[in-house]
């Protein structure tokens, strides 16, 4: 791994130099992120939040950002409905 962000949800995104992101809620795995669903790049070093609650991914081959109402729609949704 080489980082490890946890968001507002409690989500756990584990950032891999090989693999992309894998999403964690309570020790289960929820998604992974890489290439083949948007990502830059699968080499991952850091994920930061900006004040509109927006994630960004640095990558190896620059940033990928994850707006806050794919989050909302598309991550948080699956453990809240």
């Amino acid at each position: 791994m080489r980082h490890i962000f946890i968001d507002d949800e409690q989500y756990y995104w584990f950032c891999s130099e090989y693999d992309g992101v894998a999403i964690l809620k309570d020790m289960k795995l929820v998604r992974i992120l890489n290439t083949e669903t948007g990502l830059s790049h699968n080499e991952v070093k850091i994920i930061l939040k900006d004040s509109e609650k927006n994630l960004w991914l640095g990558t190896k081959s620059g940033l990928t950002v994850i707006p806050k109402s794919w989050l909302k729609n598309n991550l948080y949704s699956i453990l809240h409905k």
